[in-house]
């Protein structure tokens, strides 16, 4: 539950305000990363940072694809299922986020999880081998 006064902030025009909202929305009710009240960023490159966050990325990837309304939301949701709780906070430019050892870990997860399939519940199978290239993950 969070405590104290609710904190405000006023802008010249509505799209300001959408961009601000949605910036505290994703650092969790908190005063974005970067944010001086009263004067906005304070290092311009402080909320591009948040552009490398693997959720942001993977989600801005699906949606601009030439593909079905119903395609991105499926692969949205299953970022969303699978991927966000374990990469959703990494930073896409890190070789240690994203290194063979935690995707090797987070495939053992995977191949662990049990999904259910019409009336039956059954092991996660792997995809076939050619599709774990990078262009080819879960999303």
């Amino acid at each position: 539950m969070r405590t104290g006064e609710q904190q405000t902030e006023r802008f010249d025009d509505e799209d300001s305000a959408k961009v601000f909202r949605d910036a505290v929305d994703e650092a969790g009710q908190h005063w974005p990363p970067g944010w001086v009240k009263g004067k906005g960023y304070i290092a311009p490159t402080a909320a591009d940072e948040l552009r490398y966050r693997f959720d942001r990325w993977a989600v801005e990837s699906v949606e601009n694809r030439t593909a079905s309304k119903r395609y991105k939301q499926q692969r949205i949701r299953a970022l969303e299922m699978y991927m966000f709780p374990t990469f959703g906070n990494c930073d896409i430019r890190s070789a240690e986020h994203f290194s063979k050892a935690t995707i090797g870990a987070w495939v053992n997860k995977m191949l662990k999880t049990k999904v259910k399939r019409g009336s039956k519940v059954k092991d996660m199978s792997p995809p076939p081998r050619r599709s774990w290239s990078a262009s080819r993950l879960p999303y």
